[in-house]
């Protein structure tokens, strides 16, 4: 059907933006075929959006359901306070869920809370003592919540990564306490940090293996720690890394959109592509090179891969305009030098000076003002 490539593009779903959504783009050799191809492709991806969902729960929901696993150890996902998306590690929201549907199991959860610390620091250990812990950084999501618990251990908190890019790398919890209520450990911490696996409960005398429930706050790492006997669950709600898009406090997106607005179909949005505006004094503006004279050039020698020299290279320039063409499109020229207009319409475009420069160079030319090679 004259389509000569065809792709998708996903998109960062969470960037508030007005015009966020997938994107279908096609080549082609007529414009019906590449509109009609770039409509699949979106009508196909739009087909498949629920196959997408991940499955997740509200935090207390999520602990009866982990409590419910045959599973020895699961991992409860809190993805509305991942660290590693930028959230601060403060929410006591699966805290609280645990305390309340579980307050007697084997659990560790891991919080940020330098008061907290400083706290069990001063009581010292085997203390007792009644705090309010979470929403340290960020009380817009969630509110701190009260608790008595007796201090378990002291700590550093320095570990080195056992995996993935930061391996080998030490990293530092800051002073750190384990706090005990009931079967609980809560691991407080004064530092916001990355979890790859569970190096951050082991610096701190908490072996996961032991737990029924652990809490983690990073929505991909956790799967390193799957093992056969080892399940896990999402948590969703609100929070400053917030898992689905019903719970981001959009201001900018347009709406209608899915899944946030539940349509029954998708709003289309086409961009053409076209060439880039260019300014009353003849130049243009280049994502590389910045404000730039503009220059003419065939597509062959712009889409040409780089160093690539068989199809040849020639240029002019005429009043500080260059125009430069291939072998074929020379051979185009009328009887007076001249291209025919629909050659230079469907097959030249406007370039910056500076790309074209190089351009010029991989075929071991440089082109000056006066024309002289």
């Amino acid at each position: 059907n004259g389509v000569l490539s065809a792709s998708y593009f996903p998109v960062q779903p969470w960037l508030d933006f007005p015009d966020v959504g997938i994107t279908g783009l096609a080549i082609a050799e007529s414009e019906t075929a590449a509109r009609a191809c770039a409509d699949d492709i979106v009508m196909a991806m739009w087909d498949r959006r629920r196959a997408f969902d991940l499955e997740a729960f509200p935090a207390r929901e999520a602990v009866r359901r982990a409590l419910a696993s045959p599973a020895k150890t699961v991992l409860i996902v809190d993805a509305p306070d991942a660290i590693g998306a930028g959230a601060p590690g403060d929410s006591p929201t699966i805290l609280a869920a645990i305390l309340t549907e579980a307050p007697n199991d084997n659990a560790a959860v891991y919080i940020v809370d330098p008061a907290a610390v400083q706290l069990a620091q001063k009581a010292g250990v085997n203390a007792t003592l009644t705090l309010s812990i979470g929403a340290a950084h960020d009380p817009r999501y969630c509110e701190p919540l009260t608790i008595t618990a007796s201090v378990e251990s002291l700590h550093e908190g320095t570990f080195v990564y056992r995996g993935g890019p930061a391996r080998g790398a030490t990293a530092r919890l800051g002073p750190s306490a384990v706090l005990r209520v009931g079967g609980l450990r809560i691991l407080a911490a004064t530092n916001a940090v990355y979890e790859y696996a569970d190096e951050h409960y082991a610096a701190c005398g908490i072996d996961i293996a032991t737990m029924k429930l652990v809490s983690c706050k990073n929505l991909m790492n956790f799967r390193t720690l799957l093992q056969p006997d080892r399940a896990y669950v999402v948590v969703h709600g609100p929070g400053a890394s917030p898992l689905r898009l019903q719970d981001v406090r959009w201001t900018e997106r347009k709406r209608p959109f899915w899944p946030v607005d539940n349509p029954d179909k998708p709003e289309f949005i086409e961009h053409d592509m076209e060439e880039p505006d260019t300014n009353d004094d003849g130049t243009i503006e280049c994502e590389g090179h910045g404000k730039q004279p503009v220059t003419l050039v065939c597509l062959h020698l712009v889409e040409a891969d780089h160093g690539d020299t068989s199809m040849g290279f020639h240029w002019s320039v005429d009043d500080g305009e260059f125009v430069a063409n291939c072998d074929e499109c020379e051979a185009a020229c009328d009887a007076d030098g001249y291209f025919p207009d629909e050659l230079v319409e469907e097959n030249f475009a406007l370039i910056c000076k500076s790309c074209l420069d190089e351009i010029a160079l991989a075929h071991g030319v440089k082109m000056t003002v006066d024309g002289k090679k």
